[in-house]
């Protein structure tokens, strides 16, 4: 199909709200911490909108958990479908008949995707894409907002997307300490299993620690992690650290031993396995990460460490979340004033 055979408008409308059936769906490229950050505007577009449900499509390992817990109907995985061609020249896209793009897309009202960018052939490729058998609406978010931006970054999605769409924002408020995950039931009892494969009780109270993040300079220095887990640990709470593949990678077999050393391990885990875990424990405490992000969206008592990351803008959704700013000096060294900052805010959780 030629591109000359479409025609369409740039005119856009609001749709009238609680009409049956009408789908949005947002494709979200990102990690963990992406993804549970765009939760707020799915719930904004399902309430706003009058949606009766919203997918993602994205990165399965990370959004698995989704569906059955979250406002999220079903996920896609991102290299099911070949968006790789949206970014190719427009003078050069086509489609064909029976297009797998096409069918890939059919029967959402609206389509937000924060994978390309806005005002590009990617953006136009879509669009001729999406018009050439249906009518949506699409809305290309960025994945980061501006250095200048100081309110939250899902608040800034939201906001982003009402002005893209021009808009007035239908009861807004951005709420901080929403509950955006509600583990199940079942959740809670694989995670005590969890918690009694390491030789830990289930009963008492545990406290995980996830000392690593997609990027280093994000990490509070191990040794601090450690002393804390010591300290808990003197004080009757179980200490879990919980390594992913990037700490296994990262970590020396030096660092690795302190871990050991300082309190039980667990790591080989999915996300699911991590919620659930999660969902098990009394507190978790780690950096400016994604699965600090799932703890505190699914309402655990969460302390999040900050050093060159702003908390006003990365700062874990949740009703029981403490964010700590450490010494940018010494975020990358053993501090033992940055320790009595997080050891005061774990008690206070603790004891809440």
């Amino acid at each position: 199909m030629k591109k000359d055979t479409i025609e369409f408008t740039e005119e856009k409308t609001l749709p009238p709200c609680c009409e049956e059936g009408k789908r949005g769906v947002i494709v979200n490229p990102g990690a963990l911490g992406d993804c549970i950050l765009i939760l707020p505007l799915a719930e904004y577009m399902i309430k706003s909108l009058g949606l009766s449900s919203v997918d993602i499509i994205g990165k399965t390992d990370y959004i698995d958990f989704c569906p059955g817990r979250t406002c999220i109907r079903s996920i896609r995985a991102i290299d099911s479908i070949q968006f790789h061609r949206f970014f190719v020249d427009e003078k050069d896209f086509s489609i064909e008949e029976k297009d797998p793009l096409v069918s890939a897309l059919a029967g959402y009202e609206w389509i937000v995707s924060f994978l390309g960018e806005a005002e590009t052939d990617f953006e136009k490729n879509l669009n001729f894409t999406i018009y050439s058998t249906q009518s949506a609406e699409i809305s290309i978010l960025p994945m980061f907002g501006p250095e200048e931006n100081s309110s939250h970054i899902a608040d800034f999605y939201i906001r982003k997307f009402i002005q893209e769409n021009e808009f007035k924002p239908v009861e807004y408020k951005f709420n901080p300490q929403g509950t955006l995950i509600t583990p199940v039931n079942t959740d809670i009892q694989w995670g005590r299993q969890l918690i009694s494969s390491v030789g830990l009780n289930p009963d008492a109270k545990t406290v995980i620690i996830q000392p690593g993040s997609g990027g280093k300079h994000k990490c509070w220095h191990l040794d601090n992690y450690c002393k804390i887990a010591e300290e808990l640990a003197d004080n009757n709470i179980q200490p879990l650290f919980l390594l992913g593949p990037a700490e296994q990678e990262r970590f020396s077999d030096s660092q690795k031993q302190k871990l050991y050393n300082a309190g039980k391990t667990i790591f080989s885990l999915n996300i699911k396995q991590v919620m659930q875990l999660l969902s098990a424990s009394e507190v978790y405490i780690g950096n400016d990460s994604g699965i600090s992000h799932l703890a505190g969206a699914i309402g655990k008592k969460t302390v999040a460490i900050f050093g060159p990351t702003d908390p006003n803008v990365y700062k874990p959704i949740g009703p029981k979340v403490a964010a700590v700013t450490a010494e940018e000096a010494s975020f990358s060294e053993y501090c033992e004033n940055s320790q009595i900052l997080v050891k005061d805010a774990i008690y206070s959780l603790v004891n809440d």
